[in-house]
């Protein structure tokens, strides 16, 4: 095995690693650390470069390590103890890209509207996500969502939340409050009892104050208690109530007699409305009647 040190290393690895230029035996570099000699694995005018470096263990160097105007490639996993650095990238051209996305990756940007350097993704030379010291902003304004129908997020937290229009699946305003007993979707409840709220237990009663809700499209409290002990409380929108007795649509519904259940009835007292049946029942039993909750 030949040896090859310091002051001829330059010249010798220039030599028998020029391009076309073949070598039977296996070359090893010796190195004492005080060589600054330059090796060059084929021409420096790119006339003659070698298409290929095998290493079997890694490359030391006292400075910055510059390997060609073409980039690199990586095909297997690494792993680095230092920094890699990369030109800026535009758009169109990201400094991380993909092999077979060119213009796809990530890139330094700079945006005046947020008035600071940011980290930004590009798919197919479209920005799409800036990321900075401000917060993560969309790469053009009211044109991307954050999830979807198909495919939502499970839950957002912050502290302030500022838009437009918000919307919801379900129909209804709750908040929770705290029972004194575990109580179902449809119950008819009033302030009372031994704790917050307790069934309606007299028929037209104006002590009746909403229904419980399952579903809440706005749930207030969220964090008060759990369904067992602070149920949700539906004081204004669309919501299964339990009802008792035949009911026309648009008829007004009061408290019955029964615990929680309630009965259609033409009453003048506003204050014993709890809500207005939005569909009809020949049903003389208790049931779920979809209603709309409020002192309509």
């Amino acid at each position: 095995m030949a040896t090859l040190t310091n002051a001829t290393i330059a010249s010798t690895y220039k030599t028998l690693l020029k391009a076309g230029t073949t070598s039977s035996g296996v070359v090893a570099l010796a190195s004492d650390n005080s060589d600054s000699e330059r090796v060059v694995f084929g021409e420096d005018d790119g006339a003659d470069v070698r298409t290929d470096l095998y290493l079997t263990r890694k490359i030391n160097c006292k400075g910055a390590l510059a390997i060609g105007n073409g980039g690199l490639s990586v095909t297997g996993p690494t792993t680095s103890s230092g920094v890699y650095k990369a030109p800026n990238g535009v758009v169109g051209a990201p400094a991380y890209a993909f092999t077979n996305a060119a213009t796809s990756g990530l890139f330094k940007s700079a945006n005046s509207t947020q008035g600071t350097t940011s980290i930004s993704t590009t798919i197919g030379g479209t920005q799409i996500v800036n990321a900075n010291t401000r917060g993560i902003y969309p790469g053009t304004t009211a044109t991307l969502d954050i999830g979807g129908l198909k495919d939502a997020w499970r839950s957002m937290h912050a502290t302030n939340f500022y838009g437009q229009a918000t919307t919801a699946l379900y129909a209804d305003l709750a908040e929770r409050f705290e029972a004194d007993e575990v109580l179902e979707e449809g119950d008819v409840v009033m302030i009372g009892g031994e704790k917050e709220i307790t069934k309606t237990d007299r028929e037209s009663t104006p002590e009746v104050f909403g229904v419980i809700s399952t579903q809440p499209a706005y749930a207030m409290n969220s964090e008060g208690g759990t369904n067992e002990t602070h149920p949700y409380v539906a004081l204004v929108g669309k919501v299964p109530v339990k009802v008792t007795g035949k009911v026309l649509k648009g008829q007004r519904l009061v408290a019955s007699s029964q615990p929680g259940i309630a009965i259609a009835a033409e009453t003048k007292n506003i204050f014993a409305v709890v809500g207005r049946a939005l569909e009809s029942s020949e049903e003389l039993g208790v049931k779920l009647i979809n209603a709309a909750v409020g002192k309509l």
